[in-house]
């Protein structure tokens, strides 16, 4: 299954063009890394993921665009600092060359490392390099992790350029449990009908973790067809008005968790806005039985329509499609 975001993410290539981050390919790499460590919550993944695509789409709408290398780094010190430590170490093993240590007695290899990792010019490399390896000289430092050498270069370019931050993490190894509100905790605060509604299979949501805390609902328009009884080929306009029942289901739900955030964990205000996600897990399929649109041609179709049915959702929602 691949999950595509509404939004494309650039970073930029060794040689300072830009390409596609690729999200689904870091939460596959992500849930392996689980899988090595012994760890079988793969809400951390998905986490992970959706708190490294939030921060660089926040950063790129300031027109600041990252390396793999500095992604990797980011990745690693987010797992080390929520007590994640086997699968950063999986993380660090899967990721060739991104932390392997460089010998810092030798310019040419510095040079070489800054050249690959930071998008510089020749005049400007020459003197970064100079630099660090004066300062690792001074120090006795004879080997370093790449990303130490990535962080004094950025300190001798003298640029305010750092990693993106990662707005409400919640770090507390210290506890039993990683989630802020299991799903057992918010389903309780359901109403009926929005429990039947679950239990239908028509919307789902995942409880709140604490690596990155974030609303992750779950919308399967096959059942909306199911549960008014729809047959054979539609228009648009036979299917809008069967949305408000999951529409409203799904609000309640941001509600609930909105109004009880501060209750189920005390470093989070009950005014803080927590990212929100819409995954539809069959719209692919419910677009070519119910409006005869195949996938070649119908990945703008499945589009706009979730876009159509997330707008009417109170919350501004961060949509992601599955395709299978």
């Amino acid at each position: 299954m691949i999950c595509l975001s509404s939004k494309t993410i650039m970073i930029l290539k060794e040689d300072g063009t830009r390409m596609q981050f690729d999200t689904e390919a870091l939460q596959t790499k992500l849930i392996k890394c689980c899988l090595m460590a012994g760890v079988k919550e793969f809400w951390i993944a998905e986490d992970l993921t959706n708190a490294v695509e939030n921060a660089l789409s926040y950063q790129a709408e300031k027109g600041i665009f990252f390396t793999d290398k500095e992604i990797n780094i980011l990745i690693s010190q987010m797992l080390n600092d929520s007590g994640n430590h086997d699968i950063g170490a999986a993380f660090r093993t899967t990721t060739e060359g991104s932390f392997s240590d460089i010998n810092m007695t030798e310019e040419h290899s510095i040079r070489k490392s800054i050249e690959k990792g930071l998008n510089i010019s020749n005049d400007e490399l020459y003197r970064i390099s100079d630099k660090v390896y004066n300062a690792c000289r001074n120090l006795g430092i004879n080997n370093a992790p790449e990303n130490l050498l990535f962080e004094l270069a950025k300190f001798y370019r003298n640029e305010n350029k750092e990693l993106p931050t990662i707005p409400n993490i919640i770090v507390n190894p210290g506890k039993d449990t990683k989630w802020i509100a299991t799903r057992v905790e918010i389903l309780d605060k359901l109403s009926a009908k929005t429990k039947e509604l679950i239990s239908f299979g028509m919307i789902d949501f995942s409880g709140i973790g604490s690596i990155f805390p974030s609303v992750k609902l779950e919308i399967k328009l096959s059942q909306i067809a199911k549960y008014y009884q729809i047959e054979g080929v539609i228009t648009e306009l036979q299917l809008f008005p069967c949305f408000p029942v999951a529409v409203d289901a799904l609000n309640e739900i941001i509600s609930v968790i909105r109004e009880n955030l501060s209750k189920f964990h005390s470093d989070i205000k009950q005014n803080d806005m927590i990212p929100i996600y819409l995954k539809f897990s069959d719209i692919y399929f419910f677009a070519e039985k119910y409006f005869g649109v195949k996938l070649s041609a119908g990945e703008r179709f499945c589009k706009e329509l979730a876009t159509t049915f997330a707008e009417n959702l109170k919350d501004g929602v961060q949509i992601k499609i599955i395709k299978i």
